[in-house]
């Protein structure tokens, strides 16, 4: 008697899966204190003197109140802006 192919699927070989390559486990490794470096004082200098004239005090300097050699007024300076 023959067999009917479509009711008899030819039946292929079950393949099993590939077997996963199983990670290698490092062994845990023991905790290492971090070694702190030695403790001392930083060396301190100090700073060097300004390198100013020493009749011009240090700060903000008021322009001089009018230029004898400009005539009119003087002229007007705007501060930073804000």
């Amino acid at each position: 008697m023959p067999t009917n192919p479509q009711t008899n699927p030819p039946t292929k070989p079950v393949k099993e899966p590939d077997p996963k390559p199983t990670p290698e486990i490092e062994p845990p490794r023991p905790q290492v204190p971090e070694k702190d470096p030695p403790q001392r004082e930083p060396q301190r200098r100090e700073p060097p003197p300004p390198q100013q004239d020493p009749e011009i005090q240090p700060g903000i300097q008021e322009p001089p109140a009018h230029d004898p050699n400009r005539p009119g007024p003087p002229d007007i300076i705007a501060g930073p802006a804000v």
